[in-house]
């Protein structure tokens, strides 16, 4: 090797070194700016819950779920040691803590976090209103604590649910359908829930009385687009990288990198547009991370309680099922049991109407079409998601800087060794293009023009 070479390669090392050094120089300033439970926050949360009497005596956290369980905040458990009338008590939360981000995302988990935050302590007490006002049981849902959007001290504290045994089920494996079918029933109460409300708001309109409602990824600043769609653009390169290797796929791919990967922006914009009678409350991120069940003796699921509304939003009721669908029930599971899911979250949605002696806005059959007209959607949450549904925890990525440069060539070359090394990933995503070539949603002829044209219904 030369002298020039080996100064090039030495220049090189270094270089490389320096980078990792301000990497991890950057890593180390943000933890440092963590948002931390404070215990006037703690105070706060006791005088909530358990009243004026209640005196704290001693508190601490810990962390409360494993790496890949979460990707825009901290979760941990608080537990508390107080007095009140006499006796010494003890109780736990769940505490939410805002994870710090770089340049890129920090916006977007701003907006997130504050949605989320906004959602308990405003839209949900409306929303059980209308189920009290019924009779009905109120949403499986954490009960709402307290939160703080304070700058550096945000914070969301939520009842804790490990005591009553709910848990996780195993993403890699997907919802059977008794999961499934809990879910299923629990989205059409939030759904019919949030139809109610609505109809009953001076407006007529969630998103103007609840203006957060009216916040995405796309639009949160001038910004937006740029920041977070770069991200599931590349997302939907490497999906196409895939399938040009996959025999049997060419169309598919094809179709993706030709008319899907240009417009995936607009393709989600669109999707996002309502219409009545298919205007509710989404959660937004329907997938089984979002889920904790709770089991009999026999190891059955028997309940469900529905977690984190960071991505909340105004849309149509297609949107949370093609999510939940695509993100976290097998193809073995669809096609047994689309029908008979479809058909459950439709009776619950009515019972809810019902209840209220109000008009049922939809039929079964207008149901199953709107679900159907919304597929594209689901080929979009499923593209985007299954990545991070099928990983193991070890590998989850750390979105701290995402955005970035350097994060971005990272993500590229995660996203292929993660298909590489994962055949169940692979089946996933190649199960869902044939669903979609079936039914007429990828391919020549189908929505082709509509793609090119803007017209994506």
């Amino acid at each position: 090797m030369t002298d020039t070479a080996t100064q090039k390669e030495v220049g090189n090392f270094v270089s490389q070194t320096l980078q990792s050094q301000e990497t991890e120089a950057r890593m180390t300033e943000v933890q440092v700016n963590e948002a931390q439970v404070t215990e006037a926050q703690v105070k706060e949360a006791l005088r909530r819950d358990k009243g004026t009497g209640a005196n704290l005596l001693s508190w601490s956290t810990e962390d409360f779920t494993k790496k890949g369980d979460n990707f825009m905040c901290s979760v941990k458990q608080l537990k508390l040691s107080f007095s009140q009338d006499h006796q010494s008590l003890e109780v736990s939360y769940v505490v939410k803590l805002k994870n710090a981000f770089g340049d890129d995302l920090k916006e977007f988990m701003n907006m997130s976090y504050e949605k989320e935050c906004l959602f308990y302590s405003m839209l949900l007490p409306a929303l059980n209103t209308e189920l009290q006002a019924a009779s009905l049981e109120p949403l499986r849902l954490p009960r709402y604590i307290f939160h703080s959007l304070e700058e550096n001290e945000e914070v969301l504290i939520l009842e804790d649910l490990s005591y009553l045994e709910f848990k996780m089920a195993d993403r890699k494996r997907g919802l059977d359908v008794a999961h499934a079918e809990l879910v299923f029933l629990e989205l059409a109460r939030i759904h019919a829930a949030s139809y109610l409300l609505q109809a009953h708001l001076p407006s007529g309109s969630l998103v103007e009385e609840y203006s957060f409602l009216g916040k995405d990824w796309h639009n949160y600043s001038q910004e937006a687009e740029l920041q977070v769609g770069k991200i599931l653009q590349e997302d939907f390169n490497v999906t196409v990288k895939v399938l040009e290797t996959a025999e049997g796929y060419e169309e598919s791919a094809a179709w993706l990198k030709d008319l899907v990967v240009p417009r995936c922006l607009d393709v989600f914009e669109e999707q996002i547009k309502t219409q009545p009678p298919f205007e509710v409350l989404c959660h937004g991120d329907c997938w089984t991370n979002n889920f904790l069940f709770r089991y009999d003796t026999a190891g059955r699921p028997v309940d469900v309680i529905l977690l984190d509304l960071q991505e909340c939003r105004r849309g149509s009721p297609a949107l949370d099922l093609n999510t939940l669908v695509y993100t976290s029930i097998s193809s073995e599971v669809r096609a047994a049991s689309l029908s008979h899911l479809i058909h459950a979250y439709h009776e619950s949605f009515s019972k809810v109407m019902k209840a209220r002696e109000a008009i049922i806005p939809f039929t079964y059959d207008e149901l199953l079409q709107e679900y159907r007209k919304r597929n594209i959607f689901g080929l979009w949450t499923g593209i985007v998601y299954i990545p991070t549904v099928m990983i193991s925890s070890d590998d989850a990525p750390d979105f701290t800087y995402a955005g970035s440069e350097e994060w971005m060539t990272q993500r590229e070359k995660y996203l292929q060794n993660a298909y590489d090394r994962n055949p169940l990933m692979y089946k996933w995503i190649l199960s869902i293009l044939d669903e979609m070539f079936e039914s007429g949603v990828t391919g020549s002829g189908c929505v082709d023009s509509r793609l090119s044209s803007g017209k994506i219904k």
